[in-house]
């Protein structure tokens, strides 16, 4: 088992007011991500010499808004004619968690909650929800 890390680029997604993912772009978006996967895949892959990988783990946090079933479908897709074919990608969600620099709380909210709901204090630290990390690839024997 290999761990490594991609970090995202820029932002992640956005919503429509209903809180759903906006389709246009979104397909576009995730498949841009799927192929960095893939090509960050594909060399670890080449130093460990392996013919192929059988399941790669991603831990994703909720705040990246990134979409799982989009982003499992771009990865499927981008990794045809790969070594990449046919493994499995397994998608930790990890919630958001939020920290109030004003009187230290810390919970989970959704990204449109911006209000402490201890003191009323605007604005969080994000501790944890923006990971978007390949945590590790099962290469078969």
């Amino acid at each position: 088992m290999y761990q490594s890390a991609i970090r995202p680029r820029g932002c992640y997604g956005q919503s429509d007011p209903d809180g759903e993912a906006v389709r246009a772009g979104a397909l576009v978006h995730e498949l841009s991500l799927a192929q960095d996967m893939i090509t960050t895949l594909t060399r670890v892959a080449a130093e460990h010499h392996a013919p192929r990988v059988a399941a790669v783990h991603l831990k994703l946090g909720e705040f990246t808004h990134v979409d799982p079933e989009t982003l499992a479908f771009a990865f499927e897709v981008a990794c045809r004619g790969t070594l990449l074919e046919g493994c499995r990608l397994e998608i930790e969600r990890l919630p958001t968690r939020l920290r109030c620099p004003a009187c230290a709380w810390e919970g989970s909210a959704t990204p449109a909650e911006h209000v402490c709901p201890t003191c009323g204090h605007l604005g969080f630290t994000v501790l944890q929800g923006r990971e978007f990390q390949l945590d590790s690839m099962d290469i078969p024997e």
